[in-house]
């Protein structure tokens, strides 16, 4: 759901209104049925087929933004009976960064959506910097 966010150049609401927003926008929209498939199965191989639909929206929806992409955005998960992302997807979206700043933070480590929700600090960038 954030990617669909990302994608369509809009800020994520806070979770509570996270999937109700995604429906509403013009083309990642695409992919809320199928997430919503993924939340209503009753087994997890109905609700792997629902995340693996989603994910391939998604990536249909990123190489239509012009951002790299690859054939299939989904591979088995080692010798495992799942299904999960292609690792080939983070190579090629990393290749694709040019900028040295953006090159130079550490691989991994994420964004302040993934530690928070509250909107003074999510909004508000010196909220998110230490104090010297």
């Amino acid at each position: 759901m954030h990617l669909g966010h990302l994608l369509e150049r809009r800020w994520p609401p806070y979770a509570k209104w996270l999937g109700t927003s995604l429906t509403r926008l013009p083309r990642s929209g695409a992919a809320a049925e199928a997430l919503h498939a993924a939340v209503a199965a009753d087994g997890w191989r109905e609700r792997e087929a629902g995340l693996v639909a989603g994910l391939r929206a998604l990536n249909r929806m990123q190489e239509g933004a012009g951002l790299p992409t690859v054939d299939d955005p989904v591979e088995p998960f080692w010798d495992r009976p799942y299904r999960g992302v292609r690792e080939a997807v983070i190579v090629v979206l990393e290749k694709s960064v040019e900028d040295p700043a953006v090159r130079a933070l550490p691989r991994g480590v994420g964004s302040a959506e993934q530690w928070s929700d509250n909107v003074d600090v999510l909004t508000r960038s010196g909220r998110r910097r230490p104090s010297p």
